[in-house]
């Protein structure tokens, strides 16, 4: 919940820059509200299971590994979300190089707000996220996959 909607929110949030009419925009307002809500719900559990729950802190840690990988995954398996983005990004096709650039900069940013909202229930992801993840800030049209790894219990 919290991985893949903080990435959900800042793409939300975001959409005033490339939407085209008034009725998008306010769409976009709607869902970003809808968002919001549901995030701060998933950040304040985060929060309360890493406080309270035997062996909490590392447990997230996986938590959030499995949920960085496969939202990775999608991010780069989903090739007509990533492509229709770029092309509305950068207002057609002839602009493709305009919407990569655009993708990219959406890119750092949802990695940099998702940071943001775990240090604000005092979780430094920055050391541990999956470097694939943060590769999307890099290159937003890769397609290689990424391996989830396992979790053994103990």
């Amino acid at each position: 919940n919290v991985v893949y909607k903080s990435y959900e929110l800042t793409m939300f949030e975001s959409a005033s820059e490339w939407v085209q009419t008034d009725l998008e925009r306010r769409m976009f307002e709607l869902l970003a509200k809808d968002s919001r809500r549901h995030l701060e719900f998933g950040l304040r559990h985060t929060e309360w299971f890493g406080r309270y729950h035997p062996q909490g802190d590392r447990k997230l840690m996986t938590y959030f590994s499995r949920g960085e990988a496969a939202l990775v995954n999608e991010l780069r398996l989903s090739g007509a979300d990533r492509e229709a983005l770029v092309v509305l990004m950068g207002g057609g096709v002839e602009a493709a190089a305009v919407g990569v650039e655009k993708l990219k900069t959406l890119r750092e940013r949802q990695l940099s707000d998702y940071l943001d909202r775990l240090a604000s229930v005092g979780i430094d992801r920055l050391p541990g996220v999956h470097p694939a993840l943060a590769a999307q800030a890099e290159d937003p049209m890769s397609t290689d996959k990424v391996a989830v790894r396992e979790v053994r219990r103990r």
